[in-house]
């Protein structure tokens, strides 16, 4: 049985926890959050309550910790984890300093390793199997990726204060996507961010839409869409161009039913948002990490993967604020 701390008990902390609670070989022992009321929660899933991180990673009878917090405190409490002999799960991106996440993940591997990073589409059921479809070559080499992702529009910006802003939250998935399914490293960007659906992001210096293209040293190239406001529910489109065909996945619909009247054809809504549209893929997501534990086995998604990611949304981001294009070096 392995024993498990959550700290952060946000939206994407309960989703975890929900998940941690049903999992046979995992016993979720303490939750951690600042906020006072989250005890009340902690009381609902069995497990003890602190408002301290520091003493929940030094509890000898933990064994592994979720790290949910804001995303400028993951290598902190990371470094401070893995330092105290457990194993991490943090949530992406693996920090929002990027300098930060280079000096653990480069200078200490064999405690980096000890970490892995919440990629939960990784464990999507269609998106492997549009990785599979790729890699079986049978459409030929890629030429064009076409990532669009929208977000529905949030009732408040607290939700989105302490993620890194736009690159380094949204995109971020769609980045990690992008370097699974490309033939090579890619090498440049150019961005660009706007405010178009609440004034709030530009105040606090963050972008509500953004668009980035990235490319290889082939010349083949991933565009990438992402906005904050989708008024029909959570989009996630990609399509690959290949030199023999394309292979795609679509939004995902609450049901399989279209209608077809005088008014026009009528479709199923997509889900709420990302968390209805990943729910199985966080759970599958949840089991990894166990039984990686378990078994000994390495992470599948290291922190490695997390630092390649937060090296091209930083790049991104860079290129958004400047208005040019930015070499990516290793």
């Amino acid at each position: 049985m392995i024993n498990v701390a959550l700290i952060g008990m946000g939206r994407i902390g309960r989703i975890h926890a929900t998940n941690l609670s049903n999992e046979p070989r995992a016993s979720l022992r303490m939750i951690c959050d600042i906020q006072a009321s989250s005890e009340n929660i902690a009381e609902q899933y069995g497990a003890a309550f602190s408002a301290s991180p520091e003493s929940v990673i030094q509890d000898p009878a933990i064994d592994a910790v979720f790290i949910c917090t804001p995303a400028h405190t993951h290598i902190d409490l990371a470094k401070l984890a893995v330092q105290n002999g457990k194993y991490v799960f943090c949530e992406k991106p693996i920090d929002e300093d990027l300098e930060k996440a280079r000096r653990f993940v480069e200078t200490d591997p064999a405690s980096a390793a000890k970490v892995m990073i919440g990629f939960h589409r990784r464990y999507d059921e269609a998106h492997r199997k549009l990785r599979q479809a790729v890699e079986s070559g049978a459409r030929g080499g890629i030429e064009q990726i076409i990532i669009n992702s929208r977000d529905p529009q949030i009732g408040s910006y607290a939700v989105l204060a302490n993620t890194g802003g736009i690159f380094r939250d949204m995109m971020m998935h769609d980045i990690d996507q992008a370097a699974l399914l490309l033939p090579e490293k890619i090498v440049g960007v150019f961005a660009r961010g706007t405010c178009l659906v609440d004034p709030i992001f530009a105040k606090n210096g963050d972008f509500d839409n953004a668009v980035a293209t990235f490319w290889t040293n082939s010349g083949v190239t991933c565009t990438i869409i992402n906005s904050r406001r989708s008024l029909f529910g959570f989009q996630q489109v990609i399509e690959i161009y290949c030199s023999g065909g394309t292979v795609s996945i679509g939004t995902q619909a609450e049901a399989t039913v279209s209608t077809r009247d005088g008014a026009g054809e009528h479709l199923s809504k997509p889900p709420g948002h990302f968390l209805e549209r990943y729910q199985s893929a966080y759970q599958v997501e949840c089991q990894t990490f166990i039984e990686s534990i378990e078994s000994g086995k390495a992470f599948p998604v290291t922190a490695l993967d997390g630092l390649r990611a937060l090296k091209l949304a930083d790049a991104a981001d860079r290129s958004a604020r400047f208005g040019q294009p930015v070499t990516i070096k290793d």
